[in-house]
């Protein structure tokens, strides 16, 4: 059985949202 600490899911979701914004942000710099 495998115990997960919430804190860290939230922070590994947060981690992985920062990282498509920066994605999308970087895309529609770089069309401009």
């Amino acid at each position: 059985e495998v115990v997960v600490d919430p804190a860290i899911t939230i922070k590994a979701i947060g981690h992985q949202w920062y990282r498509t914004y920066e994605y999308s942000d970087y895309n529609s710099s770089d069309e401009q």
